[in-house]
């Protein structure tokens, strides 16, 4: 096929895109003792029981449990939530089966939180703002201030918390002058939709309050103990990984940790533990399809956040069977389905984002940003052309869809170039791309 120039120069940025979303980044050192943990009693091998046995933390919920937390939530509340329309400005997200909130929602609600007890203040300031000549917002004398104040408690009949008034980063004062800050932008879209984001404030809430990692049954854990201690004399006792911060008593539970341990089994050896989980979950007969396989395997191996190679140290067969599962899931999902509502999408979903701002400042009502996606070229030029115009990263930062990057990371690192199928000539074989 001949390429234009044009179309050549795409291809390089293209294929340099692709290399780094799969280069190998080199270890700076190596964990000596969870490698010689490895060797000595299959510490891999050992922690992808466990992991299999394990109850994942819920940092997501899916969305049967989330409409069962609304009705909860509205009768506790005495409000109606339109959780429809949620999903249709995407404040939430369903991905891969999992509610997610997305960055700048999180960002958002987090300042919320902070405000959540001082509705009637923020009422007081927003009709105060709006009183105001825009030349004069910056200088306004603190006594007139404090009287504006009465006047309101007055005529609304309400009390409010002064004190806290100027604590908030609404305003600041100093020697008698206040200056307020852009309370339309900054604040008054809280009151606007005061009830969607005291909603999902709470349910941000219910994702995090939950027990810390992910945890397993002390029996279960004390059975596979035991069973690779039988096979390997060498293996630490329970105390001991207590005392490497790996495992958190609690109850009839072990919770499993792998962040800052005192030997680091995660770093080490993550790609051989996921590698092993998923052959684990390929034998697992309680589950009813690989797509619940994947499912099952994202919500406990992308517990840590981690990039592992879960296909790394597994046989053809189960590393097959992994591809066309994710495949599959990543072909139907309806969330990547279509382009006429990314830059929507996306725009809202930074994991570092400036919050309000990026809530209800959009771009696209004043700059052009639809994608074409009648080849790949020009899409990814297109996303390309976003960045630009933006001056931001949407492409590596859509904190919604990482278990999507993490699963096409995994298919555009292993996807096979070349595959021999039984029945085909050797110097005639199959060519397949995922």
């Amino acid at each position: 096929m001949n390429l234009s120039y044009e179309q050549q120069e795409l291809v390089k940025k293209l294929k340099s895109y692709i290399k780094t979303f799969t280069i190998s980044h080199n270890q700076y050192f190596v964990e000596v003792e969870a490698r010689e943990a490895d060797l000595n009693w299959e510490a891999s091998r050992f922690w992808a029981n466990v992991i299999h046995k394990a109850i994942p933390r819920r940092y997501e919920h899916n969305y049967e449990s989330l409409l069962f937390f609304q009705k909860e939530y509205e009768a506790t509340n005495s409000v109606v939530i339109d959780i429809n329309k949620l999903f249709s400005k995407f404040w939430l997200r369903n991905v891969l089966g999992y509610i997610n909130i997305p960055g700048a929602i999180s960002s958002a609600c987090r300042d919320f939180d902070k405000i959540e007890e001082l509705k009637n203040e923020l009422h007081f300031l927003c009709h105060f703002y709006s009183t105001i000549p825009e030349d004069k917002r910056k200088t306004i004398e603190k006594s007139f201030f404090e009287k504006e104040i009465e006047k309101y408690v007055k005529e609304q009949n309400i009390s409010l918390n002064t004190e806290r008034i100027y604590k908030q980063n609404w305003l600041s004062e100093k020697e008698g002058i206040i200056e307020l800050s852009d309370i339309d932008i900054y604040f008054k879209p809280y009151l606007d939709y005061w009830v969607d984001f005291k909603f999902i404030n709470t349910l941000l809430k219910q994702f995090q309050d939950e027990p810390e990692g992910i945890h397993i049954n002390k029996s279960d854990f004390e059975n596979i103990h035991t069973h690779f201690g039988n096979l390997y004399p060498t293996v630490p006792t329970i105390d001991e990984f207590v005392k490497q911060s790996v495992l958190k008593s609690n109850d009839g539970l072990f919770f499993i940790n792998f962040h800052n341990t005192k030997i680091q089994y995660w770093y080490e050896l993550s790609d051989k533990i996921a590698s092993y989980y998923w052959e684990l979950l390929i034998n697992d007969k309680s589950k009813n399809s690989d797509e619940d396989r994947i499912r099952t395997f994202l919500s406990k191996i992308k517990h840590w956040n981690s990039s592992s190679d879960a296909l790394s140290h597994v046989s053809n067969a189960a590393k097959k069977r992994f591809l066309n599962a994710v495949f599959e899931l990543i072909q139907n999902e309806p969330d990547i389905i279509g382009i006429d509502n990314e830059f929507q999408k996306v725009r809202i979903d930074k994991a570092m984002s400036n919050g309000i701002t990026d809530v209800f400042y959009d771009r696209s009502k004043y700059e052009d940003f639809s994608l074409n996606n009648s080849n790949l070229f020009e899409l990814f030029e297109g996303l390309n052309n976003w960045e630009r115009k933006a001056n931001t990263t949407y492409l590596y930062d859509q904190s919604s869809r990482h278990h999507l990057s993490y699963l096409i990371r995994l298919i555009v690192k292993h996807d096979y170039e070349i595959e021999h199928v039984d029945g085909v000539e050797e110097d005639n074989p199959q060519i397949f791309h995922y």
